[in-house]
């Protein structure tokens, strides 16, 4: 009845090991995977993303935070607008090729 889906964003959901391996393929298949963990909530989903994540590789000895972006799957779900998105990836200092687009289901209502 209820889904919790935690950490959608750009490089996890889809995962960029999957893009990577399988290119196009992978990335329908993340699609997939998604659209299965929206549509298995019943009464309630709820979806998060971190704004920014640390950073293992840093060389520092203080913990480093990169910017994340959520997933294109939230934007083609109609959970976020394209404008969200954007901003969001504005403010991670990435440049984006294309936006995703919703892909005409239903809108998401604010609870």
């Amino acid at each position: 009845d209820v889904v919790y889906l935690i950490g959608l964003e750009h490089k996890i959901l889809p995962h960029e090991k999957a893009l990577a391996d399988r290119a196009e393929r992978g990335l329908d298949e993340e699609r997939r995977l998604c659209y299965v963990g929206f549509t298995r909530a019943r009464k309630i989903l709820r979806v998060t993303w971190c704004a920014k994540r640390q950073d293992n590789y840093a060389k520092g000895k203080t913990a480093r935070f990169k910017p994340t972006i959520p997933s294109q799957f939230l934007v083609e779900a109609g959970l976020i607008t394209r404008d969200d998105y954007q901003k969001a990836m504005a403010e991670a200092g990435f440049v984006p090729t294309s936006t995703p687009k919703a892909k005409g289901r239903p809108k998401a209502q604010a609870s």
